[in-house]
Formats: C-alpha cells, sequence, structure tokens
C-alpha cells in the first residue's frame, strides 16, 4: 500500500482539484481501507493491496458519498501506484519499501502543505533521514499528479461498463 501520508497528499491534492462536498469524510474514506482488519477485506483483494479488485468494489458500494468516493480514491490508488508506477514491489524486503515512505514524509508534507493529520493514523506517521531505495521522490509525485486529475465517477462508469480496470495501467487511457 502507498503509505497514509501519500494517501493524505493524493487526497489533499484531489480536494485542490475537484468538488467535494464534504472534504473530511473523504479524507476519512480515503484513509479508510489500511485502519481496519482484515485488509484483503476492505482492498477487495485476497491478500495484495496492488490486488485490488475497482469492479467489485463498485458492483458493492456506489460513489454517493464522499466517504465512498475518498474509499475508491484510495483503491484506485493502491492499483495504479503498485501496477503501473512500482510493479517491482513484491521482489523488494516491506522493511526496505516501509523504510522508504518513512524518508518521503517530511518531504511529502511540505510539498503538499499536510497540517493535519487524522488521529487514527497519526502513531504510523515516522520522519526517517536518508535516501530512498525504490519510492523515489520523483515518481512519488508524478504518481500522486497523476491520479489526483482523474475523474472518479467516470472513472467508475467506464469499469463498470468494461467490468475491468487494466486500461488505468496502460501509458495513456
Amino acid at each position: 500500500m502507498p503509505s497514509y501520508m501519500t494517501h493524505l497528499c493524493l487526497a489533499k491534492e484531489y480536494i485542490k482539484k475537484h468538488s467535494i462536498e464534504n472534504e473530511e469524510e473523504f479524507i476519512r474514506g480515503t484513509i479508510y481501507p489500511d485502519s481496519v482488519e482484515p485488509k484483503g477485506k476492505t482492498h477487495y483483494s485476497d491478500c495484495y493491496s496492488s490486488d485490488t479488485d475497482l469492479y467489485h468494489f463498485l458492483l458493492d458500494k456506489t460513489l454517493d458519498s464522499s466517504f465512498d468516493e475518498g474509499y475508491f480514491l484510495h483503491l484506485l490508488a493502491d492499483c495504479v501506484f503498485y501496477n503501473k508506477y512500482f510493479p517491482e514491489h513484491r521482489q523488494i524486503e516491506r522493511s526496505i519499501l516501509m523504510n522508504d515512505f518513512n524518508i518521503l514524509t517530511k518531504k511529502l508534507i511540505q510539498k503538499y502543505e499536510i497540517t493535519k493529520v487524522p488521529n487514527e493514523v497519526q502513531k504510523y506517521i515516522k520522519y526517517v533521514e536518508g535516501t530512498t531505495i525504490q519510492y523515489h521522490y520523483d515518481k512519488v509525485i508524478e504518481f500522486i499528479e497523476e491520479v489526483s486529475n482523474y475523474e472518479l465517477h467516470k472513472l467508475a462508469e467506464k469499469i463498470l461498463q468494461e467490468k475491468d480496470f487494466s486500461f488505468l495501467l496502460k501509458e495513456e487511457f
């Protein structure tokens, strides 16, 4: 999964670019899938968040609330992050990946001007100095910029119509 901070930055950038009815609920939805167990169930996956099934999420939920829009953004982010931007993640030791996220935290907070971190995720936010090994800053920023430009409702319609979401993983869709 992208880190909580990556999800929060994405949510903030998405809110800047799109009209969201209830921003607080949207952010709650964005962090929800990683904040409860079992994660496989909240991610519509057997085990990996990269295996998230967006089609089945949309069969189960509608995007008629800010919370569900945020929830969909989270799952969409996981799917794109791991399958388009970092497909090699399963070959990298988890501790390296988590350390990279912790190294990126301070830079992401500064770039996206994060001033409030929801209470339920504060304990997961860590600040580490160093150089990332796998998740490089520029690529994470590119990911946030791309996904924050998506139109959630239009994407949901296309996924439901095609019964597939693999088009998201191509260079241009």
